[in-house]
């Protein structure tokens, strides 16, 4: 299943960042902010903490801005239970990693 991904701003931002998501930790809920620099295929992945590949949750192009994709673990098929996961923005030439705790 993919999300939802919301534009904020069309105002083009000074660099690639991904944002800590909030909550965190989180149940079922919770949501990821990112700016995109450029126009770029971007692609949002989450992990385990082993560094398996679970699901990428967004692959488009985006224009460049501000976004926030809301991520709801039970539209996943029970693929996540409690635990700490990392989830991975890759866009252009920027990649980053940040980690979230479920809580069931």
């Amino acid at each position: 299943p993919w999300v939802n991904v919301n534009s904020i701003t069309q105002s083009i931002p000074e660099k690639f960042t991904l944002y800590q998501n909030y909550p965190n930790p989180f149940n079922p809920n919770t949501k990821i902010y990112f700016d995109i620099r450029r126009m770029s295929h971007t692609v949002l992945t989450i992990y385990n903490t082993l560094g398996q590949k679970i699901t990428s949750i967004l692959s488009q192009d985006l224009t460049p801005g501000k976004y926030s994709v809301d991520f709801n673990v039970n539209d996943f098929n029970n693929l996540f239970p409690s635990g700490i996961y990392f989830y991975s923005l890759n866009a252009d030439n920027y990649t980053e990693s940040r980690k979230m705790l479920l809580i069931k």
